[in-house]
């Protein structure tokens, strides 16, 4: 469920005698709020700007990564993200900022809760370069950067004003990257809405169940691990990783899917989710994986990666809810490989 909508803010221009002389447009995110609490957080922000274009990502991050507050400005307001003001050639200097300043007077009126308004202050003359700049096109751009933002200041916009500097080059690549920051906070922090409250994949319940964990762990070979459990010095994500394996592991003979596939759970919501009846009708070997599982286990979703199923696993055991992903493949026999490697050589 999304938490942060969309809300375009619209174009307003200041007519002349026969054309538009300046314009100013952006973009609103609406959060979900409940009893004026915010429901979500900042990788919310992030996911709602992949609606609109790699740019809008990569400026909701520069806003995130730039504003050591930015969490606590979206608990009191919602953002307006302004993509663009400027003027005709030829009319008169300020009539840009006019513009801006009539746009988000009409901005208060239509959306009451945006109380910040983001900026990029990136000057558009300076293109991206390779490799590194020449001293005296570092210093324009700085001044450059410099005017920009006390220009926008000087305005005396009745909002809290936020410059950032969200910079041009591979976008795509960079918004990639950022969506799966975002998708994997959600999932390492249970960040859905159909998430319990406790005992999900990442939440294990160590205090009330450490001595039997310490004992699987101790039971799989890994004392060591359990040592540093017991003293307090094992860190938690990796005892649910070794927990995770020993579930798993004993009773799923299936290959997981490797990361040179592509995949990775931070990026499950960019794959094509199969629906479960769908998938047991058409893919080959779905009905046999699904048999194969032990009752405490069940397949909760199936996704395609490029050419084959990834299959997300939920296991239920006393310390929580585990999840793991697997793919169709089956586990290879144990085989005497050194003996084979000789045998060729």
């Amino acid at each position: 469920m999304r938490r942060c909508r969309l809300r375009v803010a619209g174009v307003l221009t200041l007519t002349g005698e026969s054309e538009p002389t300046a314009a100013a447009c952006g973009m609103v995110y609406i959060f979900d709020r409940a009893d004026g609490a915010l429901i979500g957080g900042l990788s919310d922000l992030i996911m709602a700007s992949d609606s609109m274009t790699d740019e809008d990502v990569m400026q909701a991050k520069a806003f995130i990564t730039q504003h050591d507050d930015a969490a606590h400005v979206i608990e009191q307001s919602d953002l307006c993200f302004v993509w663009l003001w400027e003027r005709k050639g030829g009319a008169e200097k300020g009539t840009g900022a006019k513009c801006l300043a009539a746009a988000l007077d009409d901005l208060r009126r239509r959306f009451r809760k945006v109380r910040t308004v983001v900026l990029n202050a990136h000057p558009g003359q300076f293109v991206p370069r390779r490799g590194i700049e020449p001293p005296m096109v570092m210093l324009e751009r700085q001044s450059a950067v410099e005017s920009l933002v006390n220009y926008i200041h000087s305005l005396g916009l009745k909002f809290d004003v936020r410059a950032i500097f969200s910079k041009q080059g591979d976008e795509q690549h960079d918004a990639l990257v950022a969506l799966g920051e975002a998708m994997n906070d959600r999932y390492r922090n249970n960040d859905d809405d159909d998430d319990d409250a406790g005992g999900a994949d990442g939440e294990l319940d160590l205090d009330t169940w450490g001595s039997e964990i310490s004992d699987l762990l101790r039971l799989a070979g890994l004392h060591e691990l359990a040592d540093d459990f017991d003293e307090g010095e094992a860190a938690e994500d990796k005892i649910i990783t070794a927990v995770k394996h020993i579930v798993f592991d004993s009773d799923v003979h299936y290959l997981r899917p490797g990361s040179s596939s592509g995949f990775s759970p931070a990026l499950i919501g960019m794959l094509e989710e199969v629906p479960h009846e769908e998938a047991l009708d058409e893919i080959r070997g779905m009905d046999e994986f699904c048999a194969e599982l032990p009752d405490n286990m069940r397949v909760i979703a199936v996704y395609w990666l490029d050419d084959y199923a990834v299959c997300n696993v939920q296991a239920d055991t006393p310390f929580g809810e585990l999840t793991e992903y697997f793919t169709l493949v089956r586990k290879p026999r144990s085989i005497n490989v050194d003996s084979f490697f000789r045998d060729i050589s």
